[in-house]
């Protein structure tokens, strides 16, 4: 009679191996790994490379105010078609990239890097790329751009912003001074009555 074949032995390591190799990771830790990966950081920043050089140039046929506008204070880089009034997304702006890689270096700080002394070297590189981001958040989204012109031998009392325009009205009733009344260009792309602030006249914008 044939002998019955025995069957073969699975260690215990060897199954528990294999099963857990059969269980896929979970969602959360996929999306910890890649906002942690070094991957991600490189790519922000090959991005902001990017960016930089695309203002640059953009300087050639605009201001440096309206160039740093479309490029590093937007969330997505838009090319506007000839002959048509298509604007096509073709970039991440400046805005997506700093904040996803503000996201990756906080990540990365709170989940990877020990707290110790040996470690403090890219410590400090974190939070010198993080004061960056957040500096240049500040100043997009808190800065006021003004000018005052004083000419030789004469004094000024007010600033001129070049970007922004207003209309004003000035009350030279007395002959020692004059009070300036102003209307915000806000209030003149509203079509219909404008009142000028501090005063009884009220203007009727037709276009603007």
């Amino acid at each position: 009679m044939p002998r019955p074949s025995k069957a073969p032995k699975v260690t215990g390591s060897a199954a528990s191996t294999a099963g857990a190799s059969g269980v896929p990771a979970s969602i959360g830790s996929r999306i910890r790994g890649a906002l942690t990966s070094l991957g991600l950081t490189l790519a922000c920043l090959s991005a902001l490379m990017v960016l930089v050089v695309v203002c640059t140039l953009a300087q050639v046929e605009m201001d440096a105010f309206e160039a740093v506008t479309i490029t590093m204070r937007r969330w997505l880089v838009r090319w506007n078609v000839p002959g048509t009034s298509l604007s096509v997304p073709v970039f991440p702006g400046g805005v997506l990239v700093g904040l996803i890689l503000a996201a990756n270096l906080v990540a990365a700080q709170v989940s990877r890097l020990q707290l110790s002394w040996k470690k403090a070297g890219i410590w400090i590189t974190h939070a010198g790329l993080l004061l960056l981001l957040v500096g240049e958040f500040v100043s997009g989204a808190f800065q006021v751009d003004m000018q005052m012109a004083i000419e030789e031998g004469q004094t000024a009392t007010f600033l001129e912003s070049p970007r922004e325009l207003e209309l004003v009205a000035i009350d030279a009733t007395d002959p020692g001074r004059e009070v300036v009344h102003r209307v915000p260009e806000s209030s003149l792309a509203r079509a219909g009555a404008v009142e000028v602030p501090g005063t009884p006249l009220s203007l009727e914008v037709k276009r603007y």
